[in-house]
């Protein structure tokens, strides 16, 4: 089932899901990082803290939308966007700690696989209140992602 077959209660949940679930590669970059480089931990939990609010505006908007009465579909389908469109979260991290460069790397594909992912949603949206949430997430993402490419640590 693609995106485009998912109700809007559905893409709420899948979202919620995947901003956990940038959260946690970000928790998981940083817990494997050398733990006396703490320019490169500040920074990356920065990204947590972006991805914390960004989870936290999702239920927000997720109340907003109001209740409904639809069924989710499952967690099967929840998880299989999630693994087509993180493809990321998958690539391990390898023995010791990450040095810079990896752990930049790393944060990169989430900022970037995230974007992606809300600019589509952005695009499928059902009414034009949600399209611009969606487009405001991707821009978020979008912007972190440039600061990523352009941080010297």
């Amino acid at each position: 089932m693609s995106l485009e077959d998912l109700s809007l209660f559905e893409i709420l949940n899948l979202c919620r899901r995947a901003g956990g679930a940038c959260l946690q590669r970000l928790r998981d970059i940083s817990a494997n990082v050398d733990p006396f480089d703490r320019p490169l931990r500040t920074f990356l939990e920065r990204l947590q803290e972006d991805a914390l609010r960004n989870v936290e505006r999702t239920a927000e908007f997720a109340a907003r939308m109001g209740p409904t009465d639809e069924p989710a579909r499952g967690e099967p389908l929840y998880q299989q966007h999630l693994n087509r469109h993180f493809q990321s979260f998958g690539t391990g991290f390898g023995e010791g700690w990450l040095d810079r460069d990896a752990a930049m790397h790393f944060a990169e594909c989430v900022e970037e696989e995230s974007s992606r992912f809300y600019w589509k949603l952005s695009h499928l949206a059902p009414d034009d209140e949600s399209a611009r949430f969606f487009a405001t997430a991707a821009e978020g993402d979008a912007s972190r992602l440039a600061r990523l490419r352009a941080v010297l640590l």
